[in-house]
C-alpha cells in the first residue's frame, strides 16, 4: 500500500508543479487579460469564418507572438540576464546589414533588401533594432566598447539608409522626437535622442530626392478603397482570420491590366498596405479593438514605469519604446505586422522590454519600502541612564 501511495503523491506533486509553472507563466503581466480576450475572440471567429483551415493557421500567427512574449518573461528573470539575447538580436541586425551593404556594392542595386522579400520590410526590421544599437551612449560602459557599439550602430544605420524607405524613416524620426518630448526631464537623454533624430532627418531628406512619393500615395489610396469595400461587407466580425487571400479576387478588377496608375504588374491582388486595415477586413472592428487593446495595456504599463524611472534604466526603456512605436506606426502604410521577420522581432523586443519594465518596477517598489521604513542610526540608551 505504501508504494502506490508514494507514486500517487509524486504524481500529484508533478501536477502541482506543472500547474504552478503554468500559473507563473500567465500572471504578473498587465497584458494577460487583453491577450486572453483577443484569443477568445479568435476562437469564436472560427464559427463565422468560411475558410476553417486558413482561419486556424492565421490564429497561430498571433499565438506564436504571445508565446514568445511569455517564454522571454519566464526565461529571463532580470534585466541583466537578457544581455545574451539582446546581443544575439543586435548580431542578427549586423549580419543582415552587412549582407545588404555587400548587395549594394556588388550588384549595384538601387535599394537593398538583403535576405528580405523587399526593401521596405528590411527597413522595418532594421528600424526595430536600430534604436537598441544606440545603447553605446550609455555612461557606464568602457571606452573601447563605446567605439565597438558606435561602429555596429553605423553599420545598421547605413543599411537602413540604403533601403530608401520614406515611410519607416519618417515614423522612426517621429517616434524618437515624441518619446523625447514625453519623457525627457532636461537631461542628457533628450539631447542624445534629439541629435539622433536630427541625423535621421538629414538622411531622410537625402533619400527623398530619388523618387516622388505621389505615385506611391495614389497606389495606396486605390488599395485602401478596395479594402474598404471588403470592410463594408463584414464591418463588425470580419471575413475570418487570414482570409484576405481567399476573398480579394472578388474585389479587384478581373484583369491586372485594368489596374490604374500602371500598377497591374505588382499591385494586383496585393495587400492593402495597412496592417490595421487588413486586420479590420479579417477580424472586423470588434476583433481589431481587442487587438489594439493589447497594445493599449502595454503602453499604459510602459508609460507608468518610465515616468517613475531615472537614469540609465529610463534611457534604455525609452529606446525600446522608440523601436516598438516605430513599427506600430509605420505599419499604417505597410504590412509589417504580416511579415514573419518583423512580427516575431516585434514581439521579441516587447518581451525584452517587459523584462526591463518588471525589473524597473521591482526597483521602484524596493525604493518605496526604504522610504517608508527610515534608517535609524541612534545608539541604545544605557540602562543606568534610564533608571535615573
Amino acid at each position: 500500500m505504501t508504494l502506490p501511495c508514494l507514486k500517487g503523491m509524486q504524481s500529484n506533486a508533478r501536477t502541482d508543479i506543472f500547474k504552478a509553472k503554468i500559473v507563473h507563466w500567465f500572471e504578473n503581466t498587465p497584458l494577460n487579460k487583453s491577450i486572453l480576450f483577443f484569443l477568445v475572440f479568435c476562437i469564436l471567429s472560427l464559427l463565422w469564418g468560411n475558410h476553417s483551415i486558413r482561419n486556424i493557421r492565421g490564429s497561430f500567427k498571433f499565438i506564436e507572438g504571445f508565446l514568445l512574449l511569455f517564454i522571454v518573461l519566464d526565461t529571463f528573470p532580470t534585466a541583466k540576464s537578457i544581455k545574451p539575447l539582446l546581443g544575439a538580436l543586435l548580431l542578427g541586425g549586423i549580419v543582415t546589414s552587412l549582407n545588404g551593404i555587400a548587395q549594394f556594392y556588388f550588384t549595384q542595386s538601387p535599394r537593398i533588401d538583403s535576405t528580405f522579400k523587399d526593401p521596405t520590410t528590411l527597413s522595418a526590421y532594421l528600424a526595430l533594432i536600430l534604436p537598441l544599437g544606440f545603447l553605446f551612449f550609455k555612461n557606464k560602459i568602457k571606452t573601447r566598447n563605446k567605439y565597438i557599439h558606435l561602429i555596429l550602430f553605423l553599420i545598421i544605420l547605413s543599411a537602413f539608409y540604403l533601403c530608401y524607405s520614406r515611410n519607416t524613416l519618417f515614423f522612426l524620426i517621429l517616434s524618437s522626437v515624441t518619446v523625447c518630448l514625453f519623457f525627457s526631464k532636461k537631461t542628457p537623454f533628450s539631447i542624445k535622442i534629439t541629435t539622433f533624430s536630427l541625423a535621421l532627418l538629414i538622411f531622410s531628406m537625402l533619400s527623398f530626392k530619388f523618387s516622388s512619393p505621389k505615385g506611391a500615395l495614389l497606389e495606396r489610396g486605390y488599395l485602401w478603397k478596395i479594402a474598404m469595400n471588403m470592410v463594408y461587407d463584414a464591418p463588425l466580425l470580419g471575413h475570418g482570420i487570414d482570409s484576405y487571400t481567399k476573398i480579394h479576387k472578388f474585389y479587384f478588377p478581373s484583369k491586372p491590366q485594368d489596374m490604374p496608375y500602371g500598377s497591374g504588374s505588382y499591385l494586383y491582388l496585393a495587400y492593402p498596405h495597412n496592417s490595421y486595415l487588413k486586420l479590420w477586413i479579417e477580424i472586423g472592428l470588434i476583433g481589431l479593438l481587442f487587438y489594439l487593446y493589447i497594445y493599449y495595456c502595454f503602453f499604459r504599463y510602459a508609460f507608468k514605469i518610465i515616468n517613475k524611472s531615472q537614469g540609465e534604466t529610463r534611457f534604455k526603456l525609452c529606446l525600446y519604446l522608440i523601436s516598438i512605436a516605430t513599427l506600430l506606426t509605420s505599419t499604417f502604410f505597410d504590412t509589417f505586422l504580416e511579415g514573419t521577420q518583423t512580427r516575431i522581432t516585434l514581439w521579441l523586443i516587447i518581451g525584452l522590454m517587459m523584462v526591463e519594465l518588471r525589473d524597473a518596477e521591482q526597483t521602484i517598489q524596493s525604493e518605496k519600502v526604504l522610504k517608508v521604513v527610515p534608517e535609524t542610526n541612534a545608539s541604545p540608551v544605557p540602562v543606568d541612564v534610564l533608571q535615573t
